[in-house]
């Protein structure tokens, strides 16, 4: 089903997945975060990814540039003869241990072949960890950004947990 939203048609899916690759796992074309290192399995300064006082061991920290007009971003770049039609993750605000994980917050935005696929709302680092599900039909280029939407810069750290590409696998039904 097409979840519809205040910026329309979503173009969110629900299926099954197979032949599923985490994309911590893969090779990246680029990357950037706006301070510290882009964490792999870890938050920007190497610590553990916390979400509202969740700990995760899978996922990309990043952190949003103090220019709310730019983003921090992981890209990979695939063939589409490879049929990946799905990206899913959880994305949150990480705790920033530095000052009790009560500021950050951060705009989530995953565009394909520089198109933009999803865009979250303003995320705060007191908010559970939302789930996304995002039709990646067709596209060979996936970029996963943050922004720091609302002008400022202090503890934005943004995780993408679990992140994953997928292909669909057709139920006992036939249907996806």
């Amino acid at each position: 089903a097409v979840a519809a939203g205040v910026w329309g048609n979503i173009n969110v899916y629900k299926t099954t997945l197979k032949d599923v690759e985490l994309i911590t796992d893969m090779t990246w074309s680029d990357s950037m975060s706006g301070w510290g290192s882009v964490g792999i399995n870890k938050n920007v300064v190497g610590g553990p990814l916390i979400i509202n006082g969740t700990n995760y061991e899978i996922g990309i920290c990043l952190h949003a540039p103090y220019d709310y007009k730019q983003n921090a971003f992981v890209e990979i770049n695939f063939p589409k003869t490879y049929g990946y039609t799905v990206f899913e993750s959880w994305i949150g605000v990480n705790k920033d241990t530095s000052n009790g994980g009560t500021a950050g917050s951060v705009i989530f935005i995953v565009e394909g072949d520089g198109v933009e696929l999803y865009r979250s709302n303003l995320m705060r680092s007191s908010q559970d960890a939302e789930h996304i599900l995002i039709d990646i039909t067709g596209v060979s280029s996936l970029k996963l950004m943050v922004n720091n939407g609302d002008k400022s810069y202090d503890c934005d750290w943004a995780d993408y947990i679990n992140p994953k590409i997928a292909k669909p696998s057709m139920n006992k039904k036939g249907i996806m």
